[in-house]
This record gives structure tokens, C-alpha cells and sequence, in this order.
């Protein structure tokens, strides 16, 4: 998180919650003789994607592929998304806006300045979560409410928002929910100084220490071919099958009833 503000305080950065899913742990020592076989194969894809998510701001799905795909890859590309620690507590949300005059922002845009900024933060959650708003990465203010209006200094800053759940330990902080930064007064630099790759890592010629990962109802493979200008590229193809589950709502309200949040 640390990074991530850090990186924050020059050009605009989407974060995301992410998993690296595996379903495999390779036993030291033990893979590196008997080769990929020696692990086991725990946790499993169903725990590890049940561990976070993330939600895209704003997106409506229509039922045409081509036009929700477009409108889902827009709003993580701006930064429209937020994120849900799920092994905490799912169907959270958390909406986190701001306004300077005429101007209006919401989590992922560039705010420009035009007098006082106010900071909204409305969260679907328990009453006594807790909110903690950061300025360039530091907390300015933590209040255990569901909503949280905000006015600060109409100078240059970055503000993004943390939700713990209630009676969370402060001592080893996980956040339950993450929203992307709002960037006010902020200049970017123009593309020309935007940094590129350091390094980049190329392919084996035959792939043959790649392999891919997959469950008994999925399927997935690698083909190398060649590119018109010269040169090869690889192609990752894949397919994915099995029942579709339904979402499990673990937030409950303080009457202990389910509580569904869209």
C-alpha cells in the first residue's frame, strides 16, 4: 500500500485486489528433484477467488458481451473500481466522491481546482465499520460511520479512502474495502515522460518450462507462432466450465438477517 501511494504522487495508478491463484504449493527441495509433480495441491481455485473481488463503479450490464467487456475495461482503466477483502466479509460497497467548485470526481478521476473540496464517502457496511480517509497516503481522519463528509484545503493532494470491518485489530491492519484515489490538483506528465518497462523477460523458443494451471473443468493451453514483422508471439487459449454460483452474502446486519447488497 505503501508503493502504491508512493507511486500515487506522480502519475495515476489503478489499484486493484488480485490473487495469485495457483491451487498448487510446491514442497521445497522436494520440486526442484522430482520436478512439478512434488507439491500439493491446496489452496484450491474456489477458496483463493473467494478470497477478494473487485467492483467497477458506474457499469450497467447490458447482456451484449462486446458492449458490457467495453464498458467494464473503461471503468478499470479510469480507476472506477473498488475492492472487497471477502475473506473478511462480502457484498460491501463503498462509493467515495469529491467536488471544487463546478467540478465534481469520483474514485479514479483527476479532480481540477476550483475553491473548497469536499470529500463524500458513503459505505454499505456495518454502522460501526471504520473509515479511514488518507492524504498522500497518510490518515487524516477515522471515524467508525457509515458516511463521512470531508472538507479539505483547495491544494494539490491525493485522497483515497479505507474501510476495516468493526473490532478489525489495528495492529495488523487489513483493510475490508479499498477505493482507487481521487486526484485533486493533479498535473500529469505529459506521455513523453511517462517510464516504460525496465526490463523485460523474453519467452523460451519451445515453452517448455510453462505450463498451465487449470481445474478439472477448465482447460487452457500456449501456442507460439509467428508474428508478420518477424520475430514470435505466444498465445494463451483458454476455457472455463462448471455451474455458475450464486453470490454468498456474508454481511449481515446487526439483527444478524442476510443483508444483499447489488
Amino acid at each position: 500500500m505503501a508503493r502504491w501511494d508512493a507511486l500515487t504522487a506522480t502519475q495515476r495508478v489503478v489499484g486493484l485486489a488480485a490473487v495469485d491463484a495457483h491451487a498448487w504449493i510446491g514442497l521445497p527441495g522436494l520440486a526442484e528433484a522430482a520436478g512439478r509433480t512434488a507439491g500439493v495441491s491446496w489452496p484450491g481455485y474456489e477458496a483463493l477467488f473467494d478470497t477478494a473481488s473487485i467492483a467497477a463503479v458506474g457499469v450497467r450490464l447490458t447482456g451484449d458481451a462486446n458492449e458490457d467487456a467495453a464498458a467494464v475495461l473503461d471503468a478499470l482503466r479510469h480507476g472506477h473500481v473498488y475492492s472487497t477483502v471477502d475473506a473478511i466479509a462480502g457484498g460491501g460497497g463503498i462509493s467515495f466522491t469529491a467536488t471544487s467548485g463546478r467540478h465534481a470526481a469520483v474514485a479514479g478521476d483527476v479532480l481540477p481546482l476550483d475553491g473548497e473540496v469536499m470529500l463524500q464517502v458513503d459505505v454499505q457496511g456495518p454502522a460501526d465499520a471504520r473509515v479511514i480517509l488518507l492524504r498522500d497516503g497518510v490518515p487524516i481522519t477515522t471515524v467508525e460511520q457509515a458516511q463521512v463528509t470531508e472538507s479539505v484545503a483547495a491544494e494539490a493532494a491525493v485522497y483515497r479512502v479505507e474501510v476495516e470491518w468493526p473490532g478489525a485489530p489495528r495492529q495488523r491492519r487489513v483493510p475490508w474495502l479499498v477505493s482507487n484515489p481521487i486526484y485533486v490538483g493533479f498535473m500529469e506528465p505529459p506521455a513523453s515522460q511517462m517510464r516504460s518497462a525496465d526490463a523485460a523477460t523474453p519467452l523460451d523458443q519451445d515453452l517448455a518450462r510453462w505450463t498451465v494451471e487449470h481445474s478439472p473443468q477448465s482447460d487452457g493451453a500456449i501456442d507460439l507462432t509467428d508474428t508478420p514483422g518477424g520475430g514470435r508471439q505466444a498465445i494463451l487459449r483458454f476455457a472455463l466450465s462448471g455451474p455458475v454460483r450464486s453470490p454468498r452474502w456474508r454481511y449481515r446486519s446487526t439483527t444478524g438477517s442476510p443483508k444483499s447488497i447489488g
